[in-house]
């Protein structure tokens, strides 16, 4: 059994290690899924040279907010780029309830 590396590629000035986009994108996968909010569960990801990209629709600002909060701090991200768009799930175009 071999262990592989999640420090693969140098990077800054200094040549710091950080972690592979792929090892990022799947701790950020892993935060969101494991959310106590079920919107969050289905936001989609993406991650180029430590810009994590949330994007998905949430029925709140308040939830836009708790996403980015959920991956923020994790290792190898220098930016969030929060792309979700906020949806209110009963507004429909004549009023409160379904479509």
């Amino acid at each position: 059994m071999s262990v592989q590396s999640t420090l693969a590629r140098p990077r800054g000035p200094a040549g710091n290690w950080a972690p592979r986009d792929d090892s990022v994108l799947d701790a950020a996968q892993t935060r969101l899924r494991h959310s106590a909010y079920l919107e969050l569960r289905r936001v989609q990801c993406d991650c180029q040279d430590g810009v994590l990209t949330l994007e998905g629709a949430v029925s709140s600002h308040y939830l836009r907010q708790v996403a980015q909060a959920t991956v923020q701090g994790l290792y190898g991200i220098v930016e969030i780029n929060n792309s979700l768009e906020v949806v209110p799930c009963c507004l429909t175009r004549d009023g409160w309830g379904s479509e």
